[in-house]
Parts: C-alpha cells; structure tokens; sequence
C-alpha cells in the first residue's frame, strides 16, 4: 500500500513538472517571437589589433571573417548603406592583414569594392595585392584598369599593363593588350575582353 502511495506521488510530481515546463515553454515562446532579433556589426574591425588578438592563429581567423564579408557583401549590394560599405572596406583589409598572402580576398575582395563603388578602396586592395603577391600579373593589370575604366588615368593605365605582361607568367594576350592600348579601338578590345573575363571568374 505504502509503494503505490509512493508511485501516485511520484507520478503527481513528474506531471506537475511536465506542466510547469511547458507552461513556462509558452510564455518564453511568447517573448521570442514578440521580439525582433537585429544581425548588425557592433565593432568596426582594426586590422592590427585584430591581428594581435588572433593569438597566432592568423589564418583561422582571417578564414572565418572572409565567410562573413562574403555574407555582407550580399547584404551590402541589397541594401547599400555607405556605413556597411565602410565596414566592408575595413574587413577587406583586416583580412589581408591577417593573411598576407591569401590571393583570393585580394582578387575578390577588390572586385567586390569595385562593385559597390569604392574604386579607392579596390585601388589600394589591388596595390596591397602587387606587394604581397608581386609575380602575380592579374593585380597591376587590374589596376590598370581601374584606371582606364573609372579614373580616366590614360598614363597610369599603360604603366600598370606594361608591369602586368613584364611579368614572366603573364597571360599572352597581356601583352598584346599593353600593346594595343595606344589606339582607341585597342582600350575598347581591351576592356571588353577583361570585363568578360571578371564575369566569367565571378559566375
């Protein structure tokens, strides 16, 4: 008789329990879904604090904040606020402070300044680029365009795809593009043939 009281009370308990969580379950619902949960940045990143506070794991860190600049550059397109255009700026070149010599937010990274219109900022990605990566020919070609296409600089165009098709692993029509630069029908075969190639890269 003393155990079934024992499992009545026991049993009495648990459902108590059982209807005390899910009652609480409810009214935590009820405040999650009345609330608006906002995904912005809180810190403007800086590039040599962030690389000292890494502890040495550079690389790592650099990796995961490409992944979220990707992710913003989305954002960023969409909504084209000039404060994450900012941010963006700063995680590009936060990135490559960590990771000197990962080609790939150099080659992207400045593509996607250019895209949302920070031709400066593409400048100076695609100039840290030519530092950290100098057998590269991609990085001065890049800038020369840049400076054809948006700066309008017919001498640095020239200086930057001469350096381009110098280099020993430049592709051939580099060359034929530093030299065919001199005629207006040239500049205009040039830059549709490298736009092309951004599009292709890019998709």
């Amino acid at each position: 008789m003393r155990r079934v009281g024992l499992k009545l009370l026991i049993c009495g308990l648990c459902a108590l329990l059982a209807w005390s969580a899910n009652q609480a379950q409810i009214k935590t619902d009820a405040i999650r879904h009345g609330s608006r949960v906002e995904h912005g940045r809180v810190f403007m990143p800086n590039p040599e604090v962030i690389r000292v506070t890494s502890l040495g794991f550079d690389q790592l860190v650099a990796s995961a904040m490409w992944v979220r600049a990707v992710l913003m550059f989305v954002e960023l397109v969409e909504a084209g606020r000039k404060e994450d255009m900012r941010w963006f700026q700063v995680m590009v070149k936060t990135i490559n402070t960590l990771d000197v010599r990962w080609r790939t937010p150099y080659f992207y990274g400045g593509g996607m300044l250019r895209i949302i219109g920070d031709i400066t900022a593409s400048d100076l990605t695609f100039k840290a680029a030519m530092d950290a990566l100098p057998t590269d020919p991609y990085f001065p070609f890049a800038l020369g365009m840049n400076a054809h296409l948006y700066h309008k600089d017919a001498e640095a165009t020239v200086r930057y795809l001469k350096r381009a098709a110098s280099l020993p692993n430049a592709p051939r029509w580099y060359r034929t593009a530093a030299a065919g630069f001199l005629d207006r029908n040239g500049q205009r075969r040039v830059a549709l043939r490298y736009l092309k190639e951004q599009y292709e890269m890019a998709t």
